[in-house]
């Protein structure tokens, strides 16, 4: 009969160890150097609760202590999805057994449902992605997604677009400060970039040795949008975007559709628009995969 043993690991170095030994690296999330641009200007406790059998780590649940709010939450913060036990296959009857050792306030949310436990979790809510394998262009999506009157509506809103002189820069990166920018313009207070820590990790995002797509979109010569897409495993990440669409009506869903068009010249297979619809998601006939979550707090 199989024995797991579990122990803590707080140590930075032994957490990256362990991480990089089980994590599955199937995704953006499931790679460290990206977590940890979220973990390290909050610099919380780490909680890793590691799983062993007969001195073998057999599974990882990468947890930290939330000082702020005094709970439990997975490593990199709220903002990370595709959250999971990692853990060997053979092993992975034992998943449960991994929360049974969260002894203090938890809010675990973007759980991957990959298992019986997981999948009776309560929702958290829906990540959306666009298979894009067999599409030459972004037209190829409205042509298989939309019926005719709608494809009308899009073709309008690109002439309209289109009727202005439009130039789009790659990687230039030093337009990530006009995508703070543009996002305190349009969210005001509710723009996450007030907070000095949130641009220092995007400014860091983009010198971390991944392959980052660093988008501007220049509208008769003046800079009014910005995206950051981020390709891995055949998969373009639609991380975060700046659009001054107050001045430039119909921007959004015209850079949407070029970052459509970008991922699917870059040979990617899926576009990620990440979790929450936002109104244009589920519209636009993106495949939504439930997220669940795990909490022993009241909400």
């Amino acid at each position: 009969m199989e024995t797991i043993q579990f122990k803590i690991i707080e140590d930075i170095e032994q957490a990256q160890k362990y991480w990089e030994l089980l994590s599955y690296k199937e995704t953006l999330f499931d790679l460290w150097v990206f977590r940890y641009s979220f973990y390290k200007y909050d610099n919380f406790p780490l909680h890793f609760i590691l799983g062993e059998i007969n001195g073998e780590p057999i599974g990882l649940l990468p947890l930290q202590r939330d000082t702020t709010k005094n709970f439990l939450q997975f490593f990199g913060g709220f903002w990370m999805e595709d959250n999971k036990v990692y853990i060997k296959p053979e092993h992975k009857h034992l998943m449960p057994k991994f929360y049974e050792q969260i002894h203090e306030p938890a809010k675990l949310v973007g759980i991957n449902p990959d298992d019986d436990f997981t999948r009776k979790l309560p929702l958290d809510g829906y990540k959306y992605q666009l298979d894009i394998s067999q599409y030459k262009s972004y037209r190829d999506f409205i042509k298989d997604k939309f019926e005719p009157d709608t494809q009308h509506k899009f073709r309008k809103k690109i002439k309209k677009i289109e009727q202005y002189k439009v130039e789009i820069q790659k990687n230039n990166l030093g337009d990530i400060e006009l995508l703070f920018k543009f996002s305190k313009i349009i969210f005001g207070a509710d723009s996450s970039f007030h907070d000095p820590k949130r641009e220092a990790l995007y400014r860091d995002m983009l010198t971390l040795g991944l392959d980052v797509y660093l988008f501007t979109f220049l509208i008769d010569g003046k800079k009014q949008a910005v995206s950051l897409c981020i390709k891995y495993n055949d998969i373009m990440y639609a991380v975060n975007s700046g659009i001054n669409r107050t001045e430039v009506p119909d921007l959004n869903s015209y850079c949407s559709l070029i970052k459509i068009d970008e991922a699917i010249k870059s040979k990617c297979k899926t576009f990620d628009a990440l979790m929450g619809s936002f109104g244009w998601k589920e519209p636009w006939h993106f495949k939504p995969t439930a997220f669940n979550k795990f909490t022993n707090i009241s909400e």
